[in-house]
């Protein structure tokens, strides 16, 4: 973990995406970053890239306090790859949701 938080901050990456200004932080130097001013539910190409280059970097994206609903969740998880159907006997059954 970095003990210096404002080293931290100087790590932030700052992309003028679609829609939004969205900033990378870095939460250790080795593994995880949050993607921060993004929203799931509306997002273009250059903002994908940019996702995908840090999933790359840092292996864990996260992206908090986010309002989206199941349609917007299957789109950008789609994205990622095929989604399973969710099994017979289960919340959910026959879609591509899963419920925890």
């Amino acid at each position: 973990m970095i003990r210096n938080k404002e080293a931290l901050h100087k790590q932030i990456v700052h992309f003028n995406g679609t829609h939004f200004s969205m900033q990378i932080l870095p939460l250790h130097p080795l593994l995880a970053a949050e993607i921060r001013d993004f929203s799931l539910d509306q997002f273009g190409e250059s903002d994908w890239t940019l996702i995908i280059e840090s999933l790359k970097k840092y292996s864990v994206v996260v992206f908090r306090n986010q309002e989206i609903d199941n349609e917007a969740q299957i789109r950008f998880s789609e994205r990622l790859g095929p989604l399973e159907t969710t099994k017979v006997g289960t919340e959910g059954a026959g879609t591509k949701l899963v419920f925890f």
